[in-house]
C-alpha cells in the first residue's frame, strides 16, 4: 500500500498536466438553418478556443467520435479571451478533402482558464510558476499607448520553457515591420512578433530563462497578445519521508497509584546483533525495489512522449498561412523597417 502510495504522488505532475490539456467541446450539425454555438465561461474566467473542425461523423451523430472523418478550421475568433462567445455555424459543410465527403457537423473545442493565472507584462517583473499565462494590459480589451514592459520567466535548469501564442493583434507597418511588437528572446535565439497570429507555438527559444517585452508607440492600439508558457518536463515532487507521515505518538502515563520504577531487562549481545539484522532490509529487496521505481518513471515519461508527440503532429497542421500575418526574427527587438538607416549593417530575416 505504500509503494501504490508513492507512485501515486509521482504521477501527480503529469494528471495536472493532462487535465490541463484537456477541455470541453461544443457542436451542432448542419441541417440547412442558421445556427449558433454559444460558449459562457462565467465571471472570472478567460475562453480559450484550442481547436475548431469539420467533421463527417459516421454514427449519425453531431460530435466527434473515433473513427470520424475531419478538417481543421483556420479561423481566429474576436471573443478569445473574453468569459463568453457567440460563434455561427454556417449553413451547410464543406467538402472534406481527407475523405471526399460533405461535413454533417461543426465542433468547437475550448478551455476556460482563471483570470488569476494570466498575468499583465506591465504588473510583473519574473515569473517563476511550472505554468501560467501572460497577457498585454487590460487583454482581450485594447493596451495603452506608449507601452514598454518586460518580464522574465524562470524555471528549474532541468527544464525548458515552451511557449504558444494563443491570440495576437499587434500593430504591423504596412507589409512588413512592426509599429508595436513583442520580442521574445534568451541568451542564444530571440523572435520579433507582431500582426495576427492566434494557436501558434514557439519552437526556437526552449530554455529554462525566456524573457519577453512589448512596446506600443502613440498610434493605433489593438487587442495586444495572451501567451500561455509551460515548464517541461513536469518537476516530480519530493515523495514526503516516513517521519512527515508519522502521527504524534501517544502520550505515555503514570497512574498516581503507581509509583514504581521498573527496569528494563538487561540485553545480551546475541540479542542486540540479531535485532540489528532484523532492521536492515536484504539487499535483495532493495534492488528490486529501486528497479521497480525507475520502471515506474520510464513508463511515465514515455507516456508523457508519446502525448505530447500526438499533441505537436496536431497543431502541426493547424498553423495559419496567410499574407496579413507578419513574422519578424531578428536580434534586434526595436527594428520597424528595413529602409532606414537607424540600424543599418543588422542582419534581418523574414519567415512568412
Amino acid at each position: 500500500m505504500a509503494r501504490l502510495e508513492s507512485r501515486l504522488y509521482l504521477l501527480l505532475p503529469l494528471l495536472n498536466y493532462l487535465a490541463k490539456s484537456t477541455g470541453e467541446s461544443i457542436s451542432e450539425c448542419f441541417t440547412g438553418e442558421q445556427k449558433t454555438l454559444r460558449i459562457n465561461c462565467g465571471s472570472g474566467y478567460m475562453l480559450r478556443i484550442t481547436n475548431t473542425f469539420y467533421g463527417f461523423s459516421n454514427s449519425n451523430t453531431c460530435l466527434f467520435r473515433a473513427g470520424d472523418c475531419t478538417q481543421l478550421e483556420h479561423t481566429p475568433y474576436p471573443c478569445t479571451g473574453r468569459d463568453s462567445c457567440l460563434i455561427t455555424v454556417p449553413r451547410s459543410g464543406k467538402r472534406l478533402d481527407n475523405c471526399d465527403k460533405n461535413s454533417t457537423y461543426f465542433q468547437v473545442q475550448y478551455t476556460c482558464e482563471p483570470v488569476i493565472e494570466t498575468t499583465d507584462i506591465c504588473q510583473s517583473s519574473v515569473l517563476t510558476a511550472q505554468r501560467g499565462y501572460i497577457s498585454t494590459p487590460r487583454f482581450p480589451s485594447n493596451y495603452r499607448d506608449n507601452l514598454d514592459c518586460l518580464t522574465r520567466i524562470r524555471v528549474d535548469p532541468s527544464q525548458q520553457i515552451n511557449l504558444t501564442v494563443i491570440d495576437m493583434d499587434l500593430e504591423i507597418n504596412g507589409t512588413y515591420g512592426c509599429k508595436d511588437w513583442m520580442y521574445a528572446f534568451n541568451q542564444y535565439r530571440s523572435v520579433t512578433l507582431c500582426g495576427l497570429r492566434f494557436n501558434e507555438k514557439l519552437t526556437t527559444l526552449q530554455s529554462n530563462e525566456i524573457s519577453i517585452k512589448f512596446q506600443s508607440n502613440e498610434l493605433t492600439n489593438k487587442k495586444g497578445f495572451w501567451i500561455l508558457y509551460e515548464a517541461w518536463p513536469p518537476l516530480i515532487p519530493t515523495q514526503p519521508s516516513t517521519t512527515e507521515r508519522l502521527t504524534v505518538p501517544p502520550q505515555i502515563t503514570t497512574s498516581p497509584e503507581v509509583q514504581t520504577t521498573k527496569i528494563a531487562p538487561l540485553i545480551t549481545s546475541n540479542t542486540a546483533v540479531s535485532n540489528t539484522k532484523e532492521e536492515k532490509l536484504p539487499f535483495v529487496a532493495i534492488v528490486s525495489s529501486v528497479i521497480g521505481t525507475l520502471t515506474f518513471i520510464l513508463i511515465v515519461l514515455l507516456i508523457i512522449l508519446v502525448y505530447r508527440w500526438w499533441n505537436d503532429k496536431k497543431d502541426t497542421s493547424y498553423k495559419r498561412k496567410s499574407q496579413d500575418v507578419e513574422y519578424l526574427d531578428t536580434r534586434n527587438p526595436a527594428y520597424r523597417s528595413s529602409t532606414g538607416t537607424e540600424f543599418s549593417g543588422v542582419e534581418i530575416y523574414y519567415n512568412r
